[in-house]
């Protein structure tokens, strides 16, 4: 995308709708299953087949254990 392509009022807007699909899609979930919506809506809301949540070891980002996982299409 080119500056001249959008706004940043749209691109706020855009941000915004993201955001609140992420929200919407998670708000009813707890645990493991709040962290699956998690990942299957980061996905949707930047327009990619994969996500994952990691979390990271001893307080430094040199050891990281994927947790979550998603691919587009699979289950």
């Amino acid at each position: 995308m080119t500056p001249s392509d959008s706004s940043p009022k749209q691109d706020i807007s855009d941000e915004l709708g993201a955001l609140r699909a992420i929200v919407e899609g998670t708000a009813r979930h707890t645990g493991q299953e709040f962290f699956q919506s998690l990942v299957r809506h980061l996905a949707a809301a930047v327009g990619t087949r994969y996500a994952f949540v990691a979390v990271f070891a001893g307080g430094t980002a040199l050891a990281a254990g994927s947790r979550f996982t998603y691919q587009f299409g699979v289950p």
